[in-house]
């Protein structure tokens, strides 16, 4: 498979891209010069679709970006990803067979992509979801209530690449207002909010579902928690 642009439109400034992972790791490799530096964190990956899921986040990067030479791609010590070399803010998800990027010189960016059909236990929706977005999960059928759950999940995993902080509870501190209808492929959003100590931040949370994936994502000024 290639490169798949963003299936909606993104904001001015913002860029994003897929990829469904078919071909071999060799395929990247040949595709992308690798730094010692990543080579060494690509080595601590024993299971090969880990690499390539993080190969095929870095050549999005590079067909976005079109750098004049190799870009040097790393991994905080929080998570988060990080490009030397550019000046702007990256966010990467991975889920099994797909990798998707957002980026932007001027906003921060979050992203999250999981597959819809994604089976959530009770004792992990007890982790993650306050009890007005458990209501609303639990209120609706079988497979709605699902593939809501994931939506949640994934909404809160954006959430969480927005604030970039250790010690953030997914049940505590973020919140998204969970849609009751929607139809595929077709792009929405949602009011949702982080708090931090005693500051509200609303953001609106988007996502579509796609291809048998739910995919959300958003962004905010670079300074709205004060990093």
């Amino acid at each position: 498979m290639a490169f798949i642009p963003f299936p909606v439109a993104l904001p001015q400034g913002v860029q994003g891209g897929l990829w469904k992972i078919e071909e071999d790791e060799s395929f990247f490799r040949q595709a992308l010069f690798l730094f010692p530096e990543e080579e060494a964190y690509l080595s601590q990956f024993r299971d090969a679709e880990k690499r390539k899921e993080w190969l095929a986040s870095r050549l999005i990067i590079r067909i976005i970006l079109k750098p004049d030479s190799p870009l040097l791609s790393l991994t905080m010590e929080d998570g988060r990803p990080f490009i030397s070399g550019w000046q702007g803010w990256v966010s990467i998800s991975h889920t099994q067979g797909w990798a998707a990027v957002i980026l932007s010189d001027t906003q921060k960016p979050g992203i999250d992509l999981e597959w819809s059909d994604r089976i959530l236990t009770f004792p992990i929706l007890n982790r993650f979801l306050h009890a007005e977005e458990k209501s609303i999960v639990s209120s609706q059928d079988v497979e709605k209530s699902g593939k809501l759950a994931v939506l949640a999940w994934s909404a809160k995993e954006t959430l969480f690449k927005l604030v970039g902080r250790k010690g953030i509870s997914f049940r505590e501190d973020l919140f998204v207002n969970l849609p009751l209808t929607w139809e595929n492929d077709v792009p929405s959003n949602m009011e949702s909010h982080i708090q931090t100590h005693e500051t509200k931040h609303p953001i609106q949370v988007h996502y579509v579902f796609w291809k048998g994936l739910v995919c959300t994502w958003a962004v905010v000024p670079i300074d709205t928690f004060g990093v």
